[in-house]
């Protein structure tokens, strides 16, 4: 594992009270990667966004949220993924571009 070649994933509640958690998770990843801390904070803001979205809506019929973070030499990316109400698995991501690979 190094900050251009990472990967760990957590699986989480639809919970909004744990979207504290995503953020502090998505802020350390962007911090490990080496990019600055306001990237890691605009990050944390996509993925909790999406998170409270699919919470609030209720989209979520109980199963957990699977938040996959991933650094690579272009980006630090966040998969996220859950079962629907309809029991198709949702997936969305959001991604951080290295300054030197914009």
């Amino acid at each position: 594992m190094t900050p251009t070649n990472f990967e760990f994933s957590v699986s989480m509640p639809a919970d909004p009270q744990l979207l504290g958690v995503v953020r502090q998770l998505a802020t350390q990843a962007v911090v490990y990667a080496e990019l600055p801390v306001e990237d890691g904070a605009a990050l944390a803001d996509q993925a909790a966004g999406i998170i409270d979205e699919h919470v609030s809506l209720e989209r979520s019929n109980g199963t957990p949220i699977e938040i996959l973070f991933r650094g690579g030499a272009q980006a630090v990316e966040i998969e996220l993924s859950w079962v629907g109400r309809d029991g198709a698995r949702q997936h969305h991501s959001c991604r951080i571009a290295h300054p030197s690979a914009a």
